[in-house]
This record gives structure tokens, sequence and C-alpha cells, in this order.
């Protein structure tokens, strides 16, 4: 198991803890923190053989570098997008 995949699985154990603690887990995956999860462990764990699907208007591979790299904006990005717009939209 590569680091990559280790850092990525703390950090979605450290999600699933922080919504658990605070008790909003079933809210909290609807949100952000479960579109991380759920779109951005697939691309960093499996990337080289999500980049190598073709069809459906996909003509051309991917490189699986550049699916990891997705998956990690949407492992840590969309959580802090959605907590910077609960802020500002909500406060």
């Amino acid at each position: 198991m590569g680091i990559g995949r280790i850092i990525s699985l703390v950090i979605g154990a450290v999600y699933l803890l922080i919504l658990w603690l605070a008790g909003d887990l079933s809210e909290g995956f609807k949100g952000g923190l479960g579109v991380a999860l759920i779109l951005g462990l697939p691309c960093i764990w499996f990337g080289d053989e999500l980049g190598g699907i073709l069809g459906f208007q996909i003509t051309s591979t991917t490189p699986g570098s550049l699916v990891k790299f997705i998956g990690w904006v949407f492992l840590l990005a969309l959580p802090v997008l959605g907590h910077v717009v609960q802020i500002c939209v909500y406060d």
C-alpha cells in the first residue's frame, strides 16, 4: 500500500470521525465531505485504472497522475470550499 493511499485513508477517517463527533454523520455525509470521500478516494486509490477507461466521448486515456491529483483536489478542497460557503451564506 502506497503512502498516498495511507494518507488519503487517514484523512477520510478523520472526516468521518469529525462528523461522528459532531453528531451529524448522515447530514454531513450528504454534503461536501461525502462527495469528497466518494469521488476523491477512488481517484487516489485507482487513478491509473480510472485513467485508462475509454468510451462514451472519451477517446484517449488520461494519465494516472492527473486522475490522482484530481482525487486529492476533491478530498482536500471540497470540504474547505463547503465550509467557506457555509460560513458566507449561513452566518
